[in-house]
């Protein structure tokens, strides 16, 4: 299912979707049904998920629907705030896992997806430098 990817080179991808923890999911070449990459941003790491696009939807997302997309703890969180999350928003840690925050519904608040990037980008390219 998921594998960890090597270095990201600078080539063309096309982010096709977001989850609600703001995990951005991608293919470089979705003609040759290329795999999807999975931007994790609570450890900054990249995932090789097997397939193309259409096996990601149609297979993935319905047999490990809580592996890719944490569904538990999304209705844990849901439970737990009563919240809802507008498109354009997500779910962010307040101290990301990747700096010894807790996975836990304590450490997360609602953060707009685009401002959530930019400051964990700016982040993991400090530290990883």
């Amino acid at each position: 299912m998921f594998a960890r990817h090597s270095p990201i080179t600078k080539k063309t991808m096309i982010c096709f979707g977001y989850d609600w923890l703001g995990r951005v999911f991608a293919t470089k070449n979705p003609e040759k049904g290329d795999h999807i990459l999975l931007f994790e941003s609570e450890t900054g790491d990249v995932f090789n998920i097997e397939g193309d696009i259409f096996s990601f939807h149609n297979d993935e997302l319905v047999r490990y629907g809580d592996t890719a997309l944490a569904e538990n703890f999304f209705a844990e969180w849901q439970a737990a705030t009563g919240l809802s999350l507008k498109y354009n928003e997500c779910v962010s840690y307040k101290i990301p896992p990747f700096l010894s925050g807790k996975d836990e519904i304590d450490n997360l608040y609602v953060e707009d997806i685009d401002v959530f990037w930019n400051i964990i980008g700016q982040i993991l390219n400090k530290i990883r430098g």
